[in-house]
């Protein structure tokens, strides 16, 4: 394995926002939910506490903007250390993530239906974020990509049981878990300066 040069500190310290961005959005969900009566996070989605009508929705909002701000920020040095097609596909899920946010239920029909096509799309790049970094990572440490392409089949099966089974909730959130987890992880790893840049 080649001597690679560490990270800058100011990538480091961008790349924080993959831990920031994620913590902050599943903190977001989780006490919304915690707040909301009559919620259920087995069945009900993450998007009912960021409808039109609900009391969570600012809260649910910060979320979001917490979640694209410092995944946003994160993408700019993650190419070094996730590879170009990661990188990429981190950005379109913070457009993604924004589009949500700007497209909430409760709005008409057709808002629900772009709102379910946003949400759809940005799920899908979440769940591709493991898999596009495969290579990259794979040449570092082979476990860490196996693990990477892992987490995206986990989450993309969760997705597929989110729309099949009554616990959608549940599914929602054991996908959107893996992935973010995924995400921390790297996160991680890039302020300890465990990663090298790989270019």
């Amino acid at each position: 394995m080649p001597v690679l040069p560490p990270l800058s500190n100011l990538d480091r310290a961008l790349s924080a926002g993959l831990v920031v961005g994620p913590t902050a959005f599943i903190t977001a969900w989780v006490v919304s939910g915690a707040m909301t009566p009559g919620y259920s996070p087995i069945r009900d989605h993450i998007s009912d506490l960021a409808a039109v009508d609900a009391t969570t929705r600012s809260l649910m909002n910060v979320g979001f903007g917490a979640f694209a701000v410092a995944v946003g920020a994160a993408a700019i040095p993650a190419r070094r250390f996730l590879g170009t097609p990661a990188a990429v596909v981190l950005g379109a899920n913070v457009l993604l993530t924004v589009g949500i946010a700007l497209a909430p239920l409760g709005q008409s029909p057709e808002g629900d239906r772009a709102h379910a096509v946003v949400a759809g799309l940005g799920y899908l790049a979440l769940a591709a974020m493991g898999p596009s970094a495969a290579p990259t990572l794979a040449k570092r440490s082979p476990a860490i990509g196996r693990a990477s392409v892992v987490v995206g089949a986990v989450s993309i099966a969760c997705l597929g049981l989110s729309l099949a089974r009554p616990e959608a909730g549940f599914w929602q959130r054991a996908g959107l878990l893996a992935t973010d987890g995924w995400l921390i992880a790297m996160g991680l790893r890039a302020v300890t300066g465990s990663v090298r840049d790989g270019r």
